[in-house]
């Protein structure tokens, strides 16, 4: 299975073990895809990026395999630094 950033499949973790889900109906012989979406803590840099970069080729593509880092935790962060 590889990364795509519009997958066909999603990984979900339970009780630690991973499940392959189908977003979709999937064709016999259709590769499978997931969002990797890396989750890394650190600042996201031009350097940082290029060491995980995606070229699954969809017109929405990231550039990326990192995950998009959450606006919400951005703000908190900001917020937390004002405080």
């Amino acid at each position: 299975i590889n990364h795509a950033c519009k997958p066909n499949c999603e990984a979900d973790e339970d009780g630690g073990r991973v499940f392959i889900k189908a977003l979709r109906n999937i064709k016999a012989g259709e590769e499978l895809f997931y969002d990797y979406g890396l989750i890394i803590d650190a600042k996201y840099t031009n350097k940082l990026l290029a060491e995980y970069p995606c070229w699954c080729g969809a017109k929405k593509c990231r550039g990326t395999l990192l995950a998009p880092k959450d606006k919400d935790e951005k703000k908190k962060k900001k917020k937390s630094k004002k405080d």
